[in-house]
C-alpha cells in the first residue's frame, strides 16, 4: 500500500513538473536561453507592409559571447555582424530588418502589458513549434504571435498585428539548422564598416511624459547633436518587448508643421509645442499604435528643478 502511494505521489510530482515546464513563462525563459546559448544557421523572411526581404543568418557562441552574422539575400550582397546584439560592423546603413530574429525581453514588465497564452502547436521550416500569443491588455500596444522551436526554444516565426487583426510585420524561418557555424561563416565576406557613433552630451534640461501606457518605463536619456549648434534630447521607453523614442528639438526660427506617418508597425508623430524657452518639436518614433504616440507627444512637459 505504501509503495503504491509512493508511486502515485511520484507520478503527481512529475506531472506537476511537466506542467510547470509548459507554461508561457517557461517558454519565454527557454527563448531567452536559446538566444544566448544556442548556435544555429538558417534563412528567414521578413515582411512589412507588402515588402519582402530574405536573409541568411549564422549564430555562434564564443567564450560566453553571442556572434551573429546576417546577410541580405536580395540584390547586391550586404551584411552585418553583431556581438551580444550590438552592431560591430555593417556593409551599408539602415536595414529593412534592424536586428533579425533577436528579442530583448523584460519578462517581469512584459506581463504588465500582455496576457500570455499557449494556443497550440505548429510546424515551421519543417520543425515542430509551440505557439505563444501575447495579447495586449489595452489598446496602446500591438498583439504578437510567436512560434517557438520545440527542440531548441528558438523563435521560428513571429507575427505582429494591429487591433483589427491586420498584419503589420512577419518574420519566419524557411530553413533552420541547430549545427554550429564554422569560424569563417561568422566573418564578413564583403567590406564591413564599424558604426559611426554620435557622441552624446550631458543632459542640460530634461523633458518627461506626464502619461505612459502601463508597463512602459524610461530606459535611457541623452542629448545628441542636431542641426547647427542645436542639441536634441532623446529618451527611450520600453514595455519589455516593444519600444519607442521621444525626441525634443528646439526650433528657434525654423518653420515646421505637425506630422504623422506609419510604415508597418513603426509610427512617427511630430508635434510643435510652445515653451517658455521657445518652441520645440516633439517627435515620437517606435513600434506602438498611433494613439499611443499621440498621447505621449501631447503629455510631454519640461522637468522643473526644485529650488535649492
Amino acid at each position: 500500500m505504501w509503495r503504491s502511494a509512493g508511486v502515485f505521489l511520484g507520478a503527481l510530482m512529475l506531472s506537476a513538473a511537466a506542467q510547470a515546464d509548459n507554461t508561457p513563462q517557461a517558454w519565454l525563459e527557454r527563448l531567452q536561453q536559446a538566444q544566448q546559448q544556442q548556435p544555429y544557421q538558417g534563412v528567414f523572411v521578413y515582411e512589412r507592409q507588402n515588402s519582402f526581404a530574405t536573409f541568411r543568418i549564422w549564430q555562434g557562441v564564443d567564450q560566453g559571447h553571442v556572434l551573429r552574422r546576417i546577410q541580405d539575400q536580395d540584390g547586391e550582397p550586404h551584411e552585418r555582424l553583431q556581438r551580444d546584439g550590438v552592431l560591430l560592423c555593417s556593409s551599408r546603413g539602415q536595414w529593412l530588418s534592424a536586428a533579425g530574429p533577436l528579442l530583448t525581453l523584460d519578462l517581469d514588465r512584459l506581463a504588465q502589458g500582455y496576457e500570455l497564452r499557449l494556443v497550440g502547436r505548429s510546424r515551421v521550416a519543417g520543425r515542430l513549434a509551440t505557439v505563444l500569443a501575447l495579447i495586449p491588455r489595452d489598446r496602446y500596444r500591438y498583439a504578437h504571435e510567436w512560434h517557438l522551436d520545440a527542440q531548441t526554444g528558438l523563435l521560428l516565426k513571429a507575427v505582429m498585428v494591429d487591433a483589427d487583426g491586420g498584419l503589420l510585420e512577419r518574420f519566419q524561418f524557411s530553413q533552420l539548422s541547430a549545427l554550429p557555424p564554422k569560424v569563417e561563416q561568422l566573418q564578413p565576406q564583403v567590406p564591413c564598416q564599424p558604426p559611426q557613433l554620435t557622441p552624446s552630451q550631458p543632459v542640460v534640461q530634461s523633458w518627461e511624459p506626464q502619461w505612459l501606457p502601463p508597463g512602459f518605463a524610461q530606459l535611457s536619456q541623452q542629448q545628441l547633436p542636431g542641426r547647427g549648434d542645436v542639441l536634441v534630447l532623446s529618451s527611450l521607453f520600453s514595455d519589455g518587448l516593444n519600444s519607442f523614442s521621444v525626441y525634443v528639438e528646439p526650433m528657434g526660427d525654423q518653420l515646421a508643421a505637425d506630422a504623422r506617418s506609419q510604415l508597418g508597425p513603426t509610427v512617427a508623430v511630430a508635434h510643435r509645442l510652445q515653451a517658455e524657452q521657445g518652441d520645440v518639436m516633439i517627435t515620437v518614433v517606435g513600434e506602438v499604435p498611433r494613439v499611443t504616440a499621440e498621447r505621449v507627444v501631447l503629455s510631454m512637459r519640461p522637468v522643473v528643478e526644485a529650488a535649492p
